[in-house]
């Protein structure tokens, strides 16, 4: 009987995180995907195998340098870092904790935060240390990231709209949705 308790509790628990889990993967892919986009889909890396062909010619490819997996690389080495410090959790009233960027990649201020619930929580608990959020942040978007940094590279790779925009919202629903296996739920206008 005890041992079902505890396995309910742990169970109900894991729903929780996994809610939170979720939202920073979102957080993660959205991120990411800036900054990805932001760099000049013109610029090209070389890449092929090196190798001469019988006519003494090398093949070579050109693929642009933000899809690149170096590059890519370089930008999944910062962004759990810039996550932790440019997003909040928002405890909700149902108990669930949301993961929200503070300033809008516009740079706004981000109004879809309460910052006054967001004070109000910092008060009830003011033994905690102003670090514990952005740390629980880092480390489960690390957590994240080590599990899925192949999946995000193929997401990238595949959802990108060559000389365009790339759409991440098919990027979180792959990663996020089919991958790491969170209940994505979009909102109808």
């Amino acid at each position: 009987m005890r041992i079902a308790v505890v396995s309910l509790l742990l169970s109900a628990q894991a729903i929780k995180d996994m809610q939170f889990y979720c939202e920073v993967c979102t957080a993660l892919v959205e991120e990411s995907h800036w900054k990805v986009s932001n760099v000049d889909p013109k610029k090209t890396i070389d890449t092929g195998s090196g190798r001469v062909d019988p006519n003494g010619q090398m093949k070579e490819k050109k693929k642009q340098w933000r899809l690149s997996e170096t590059h890519l690389t370089e930008v999944f080495e910062t962004v759990c870092r810039n996550i932790a410090d440019d997003y909040v959790i928002e405890n909700g009233d149902n108990g669930e904790k949301y993961v929200k960027r503070m300033m809008t990649f516009d740079g706004a201020m981000n109004t879809d935060i309460d910052f006054q619930k967001l004070v109000a929580d910092k008060e009830e608990t003011p033994d905690k240390s102003p670090s514990h959020d952005p740390l629980k942040i880092r480390w489960t978007c690390e957590n994240i990231l080590e599990e899925v940094e192949e999946d995000l590279i193929e997401a990238f790779q595949t959802f990108s709209i060559p000389d365009d925009e790339m759409e991440d919202d098919e990027m979180t629903e792959f990663v996020c949705g089919d991958v790491y296996g969170c209940d994505l739920v979009h909102d109808e206008l």
